[in-house]
């Protein structure tokens, strides 16, 4: 009875978040195109499901979407956990931070920003300025793997510790003992 009133409760909190999605897409096109709310839900509504209907069952036995795999090496489903995941909500979060910080005019930000003192206006504004879309760019260049290519190996920063203690201004018994502390180090 537990396990049917969790579910119970799994699907009606995912179909309430998939309601409050649904309406931004919608409003933009009621606005935007003039569509009506109805034709507005009903079509996004539809290619909302058939989508996630596809993308449900990309890894089922009897799936006929089956060219994707040798085309791409990975399930219909896994191609689009990896565009969302690791390119759309990165990029979408560096957007946002970008208009936020630099674009939205100051009396929308003022308005929204209404109910923080100063200091903290002031600590979001640098935040969302500097700090997030930094952060944001770090995030996107693991993911395609240049954090990886640039990151040094254990031998790599070792060499680069060893040469630093040769080039440093200690003596020569100082520079041998942490010599001899690095070279323990790395032999572990």
């Amino acid at each position: 009875m537990l396990g049917i009133i969790f579910f119970g409760l799994l699907v009606f909190a995912a179909l309430t978040s998939a309601i409050s999605l649904l309406e931004v897409v919608a409003s933009y096109l009621m606005d935007a195109r003039d569509w009506t709310r109805p034709k507005a839900a009903w079509t996004l509504g539809c290619a909302i499901f058939a989508f996630g209907i596809i993308t449900a069952f990309a890894n089922s036995a009897g799936f006929k979407m089956t060219s994707w795999l040798p085309g791409y090496g990975q399930s219909f489903f896994d191609t689009m956990d990896l565009l969302t995941s690791n390119w759309m909500l990165p990029l979408g979060g560096l957007f946002i931070a970008l208009y936020a910080g630099w674009v939205m005019p100051a009396r929308l930000r003022a308005a929204e920003l209404a109910d923080l003192s100063g200091p903290l206006t002031a600590a979001w504004l640098f935040l969302i300025r500097y700090v997030a879309p930094v952060l944001v760019l770090i995030v996107l260049l693991d993911k395609i793997g240049v954090i990886e290519a640039l990151a040094p190996t254990q031998e790599q920063v070792v060499t680069l510790v060893r040469n630093g203690f040769t080039a440093s201004f200690l003596d020569e018994a100082t520079k041998a003992r942490w010599t001899r502390k690095l070279d323990d180090f790395s032999a572990q």
